[in-house]
């Protein structure tokens, strides 16, 4: 008898891994964009509306990676479109990574662009804030700066040749001002990723040395040297930390314009890294956002994702 619910209690516990592990092989497949895969657990009983630790259901990770051909299938097998989670919708999520095509599909399924996440941001704002002009149009917005530029130098050819001649028009190319521009890199500051959780600490160095990789790609952009920021700090007795107005007061005293500050945490199998961008001269945040990554393989892209973000938000200032 004992052998007996020895036995059945070891089948329960390897039903309950067996499970766990489905789940996550589940959401791996959506990450892969694989729709066999993702067909074959939907078969098999995932539940479609399932909620992890994090709150995000499938649809959520296909939006965050901008699977439109898995939302689209999803949808098909009675995803909510417009579940919520504590980083907002799946529309929320694909609007503020710039996927245009789950966008679409999204939108085509029935999601609600005037849905606001915990911050009260709409679908919209996130996407003005990363310059998605595409984006904006498809969910209504009204146009943002980034859209008014984008559209600015369609109109511009156009108009010096009819004022006028061909002659006089090129001599304005003296008002390049994108040499001189580039010929003064903007300084940018990032300050080490602190870990919130034990579990986290071993990826706060790679966050940070990913982050600054991913910046120093811009020509126009000059990194500061984590050494020199660490001298000074030093040398002033003062320490890196997420407080805007300590944050300010170094970028001031140092002259660097932006600086970039933040956190990861570990929840259960998912990394969150939370990253802010403060305008100095302007003495505000410009971009707060969150990356999340299911385990450590992916976390270098949503870095690099960050890190991308964080300079089309430079460069339309």
């Amino acid at each position: 008898m004992k052998h007996r619910m020895f036995v059945w209690a070891a089948w329960a516990v390897l039903l309950i891994a067996l499970l766990a592990g489905c789940r996550n092989t589940f959401v791996n497949a959506i990450i892969a964009g694989d729709g066999p895969a993702v067909t074959s657990f939907l078969n098999q009983g995932s539940d479609v509306n399932e909620k992890g630790a994090d709150g995000f259901t499938p649809l959520h990770w296909a939006a965050y990676y901008g699977k439109a051909d898995i939302i689209t299938l999803l949808v098909s097998r009675g995803a909510n479109v417009n579940a919520s989670s504590p980083y907002g919708t799946p529309l929320t999520l694909a609007s503020q990574y710039g996927f245009t095509a789950a966008v679409k599909a999204l939108l085509d399924a029935g999601a609600d662009p005037s849905i606001k996440d915990a911050s009260g941001q709409t679908a919209a704002g996130y996407a003005q804030q990363g310059g998605f002009t595409e984006i904006v149009a498809l969910l209504g917005g009204a146009p943002s700066q980034h859209a008014r530029a984008m559209a600015r130098p369609e109109p511009q050819p156009a108009t010096p040749p009819p004022a006028s001649v061909p002659g006089p028009t090129p001599v304005p190319v003296e008002a390049a001002p994108a040499p001189a521009e580039s010929s003064a890199p903007v300084r940018i500051a990032v300050y080490n990723f602190q870990s919130l959780t034990i579990d986290a600490s071993a990826v706060s160095a790679p966050i940070t040395d990913t982050l600054s990789h991913t910046l120093r790609k811009t020509p126009s952009f000059h990194l500061v040297e984590r050494k020199e920021l660490e001298e000074f700090l030093s040398l002033n007795d003062l320490q890196q930390n997420e407080k805007l107005g300590d944050i300010i007061h170094v970028g001031e005293r140092m002259g660097i314009p932006y600086i970039v500050a933040g956190s990861v945490e570990k929840k259960k199998t998912v990394y969150i890294v939370h990253c802010r961008l403060i305008d100095v001269p302007a003495r505000k945040v410009i971009m707060d956002r969150q990356a999340r990554s299911f385990g450590e393989a992916g976390l270098n892209r949503e870095v690099e994702k960050l890190g991308e973000a964080i300079a089309r938000a430079i460069r339309s200032r």
